[in-house]
């Protein structure tokens, strides 16, 4: 699920930093790499039994969900180890996963009984931290991140010759080749998508989707500063070509699937401790198949949140987000918020292929497509969400185009009114200001994250996580936006609330 893979890639990062003031709130810290390797260095611990430190200054993160204190199963003190010898601060831990810079008086912490935990402090001389090994991934092309992007993404952008923003006009030069344009107008594999002028000084924009087949960007292009443009990548390409790769297991082992489903043994558990007497999320990554795609979608400062479901349904995120995708006629459980299926003429009893996808690879503008090869019928669909009118009311924006009816259709929701369909110019703003407003919090001075790899899936998914962490996670546990506001309830009784910056 969701959470969990969030909550096995959720750990203190040796060679990741972040200098942001308030980051412990968010996710204490995220994930680069797991500590995947031993920790060879020689050192030596004292215990403090049944005692904490503090104050809290002192802590630095809390690395795993563990610890009597939450009512959580015990910490394994040698991943607890491991971390605190490669965080550079660290000299001490206690036994409910935080990781602390200072455990006694000399530096300044103070000692308290707790029946609950014990701290460990190192008694010996810490350790270098070593720098991060060079990561070297293998240019191997997925469903996410193609092979064909490199090439493609070398190709010029579309320039804007003309735009007249009242006639909904504009002249565009692309690929060696001139025409006029106007909105829902498809020219190669260009779809302009809305025209409009913003701000003080009533610049324009064009917004052009560019579509390949596995991959596209939508792009918010100025027709007099190219420096103003801003390209938006996503993971979800042409529908035309929508190919939802299999998974043969029974390539080496043609009993894979009866001794799964019908052998006594649990083979995937068997298999992992066959690699290695401790598995972790790598090794048991390698005989599981991918998860199912679904996104949390929400604001830092919203209380409700709502999840894009595998299947591109809108829900209240603190409900149902089961779907049977072997029976999509079936009533949703849950609750719905909006249904693209139900905007098809003919609804399948289950889609071909899907693809959801992060907008820029990790920020929360989910895209969706959809295609169902028996009757001939899909959609493609892109949510967000803003801050409304308080932080109970978000907003919720959907933009929506059927194979039946190309154009997209644009919907600003709010769950306590009817929806209300909207204007492509309207949508496209609130679109381009969520991305601004989050990619502002991401790569400020104070919080950007610096990144001992440049691989790119790797740094989407921290990336990820510290948008993740911003939306919808307090400390280690997710926040399904149950609409309360209870800051003073213990996160052990898995109470959720808004996360708050600077509160």
């Amino acid at each position: 699920s969701h959470s969990r893979i969030a909550g096995l890639l959720k750990i203190w990062a040796r060679g990741v930093s972040t200098a942001h003031p308030i980051s412990r709130m968010f996710l204490c810290v995220f994930v680069a790499t797991l500590f995947s390797t031993a920790v060879t260095a020689d050192v030596t611990w004292g215990i403090l039994n049944q005692t904490d430190t503090g104050p809290g200054q002192y802590s630095i993160a809390r690395v795993y969900n563990c610890g009597a204190y939450y009512n959580q199963p015990p910490c394994n003190i040698t991943l607890l180890e491991q971390a605190c010898i490669q965080t550079p601060a660290c000299v001490g831990f206690n036994t409910d996963a935080w990781l602390k810079s200072c455990v006694n008086a000399s530096c300044g912490a103070s000692s308290s009984h707790n029946g609950q935990v014990d701290t460990y402090y190192m008694t010996s001389a810490k350790p270098p931290v070593p720098p991060s090994p060079p990561i070297s991934a293998p240019s191997v092309g997925d469903w996410h991140y193609p092979k064909t992007e490199a090439a493609e993404g070398k190709i010029p952008l579309p320039k804007i010759l003309n735009v007249d923003v009242t006639r909904q006009q504009v002249d565009v030069s692309y690929d060696g080749a001139t025409f006029t344009a106007q909105p829902n107008d498809v020219v190669g594999n260009l779809t302009i998508l809305a025209i409009y002028t913003q701000g003080q000084s009533a610049s324009t924009t064009v917004v052009i989707k560019r579509s390949f087949d596995l991959w596209g960007q939508w792009l918010f292009l100025s027709p007099t500063t190219a420096a103003e443009n801003v390209v938006l990548r996503t993971g979800n390409g042409k529908l035309s070509t929508l190919q939802q790769p299999t998974y043969n297991w029974t390539v080496d082992d043609v009993t894979y699937y009866p001794r799964v489903f019908s052998g006594p043994e649990d083979i995937i558990t068997l298999s992992a401790l066959n690699e290695t007497s401790e598995p972790g999320y790598t090794t048991f990554n390698k005989f599981l198949p991918p998860s199912l795609d679904y996104a949390l979608v929400g604001t830092p400062l919203a209380k409700i949140k709502f999840s894009v479901c595998v299947d591109g349904r809108v829900k209240l995120s603190d409900s149902s987000l089961f779907e049977n995708l072997f029976d999509l006629q079936a009533a949703p459980g849950g609750h719905l918020i909006f249904d693209p299926i139900s905007k098809l003429s003919a609804k399948p009893s289950a889609f071909s292929s899907i693809k959801n996808s992060l907008t820029a690879g990790y920020h929360r503008i989910v895209a969706t497509s959809a295609w169902d090869s028996q009757l001939g019928v899909g959609f493609e669909q892109v949510v967000f969400a803003t801050d409304g009118a308080n932080a109970s009311s978000p907003y919720l924006y959907v933009g929506l185009s059927t194979s039946e009816a190309s154009n997209y259709t644009y919907y600003r929701i709010d769950i306590r009114a009817e929806a209300s369909v909207i204007s492509a110019s309207e949508f496209y703003q609130a679109m381009l200001g969520a991305y601004t407003a989050m990619e502002k919090q991401v790569q400020s001075s104070s919080t950007k994250l610096q990144l001992p790899f440049s691989e790119r899936r790797q740094g989407d998914m921290v990336l990820g996580a510290l948008v993740e962490g911003l939306v919808v996670y307090v400390d280690l546990l997710p926040n399904y936006g149950k609409r309360d506001d209870r800051r003073l309830r213990a996160l052990t009784l898995c109470y959720t609330y808004p996360i708050h910056s600077g509160q």
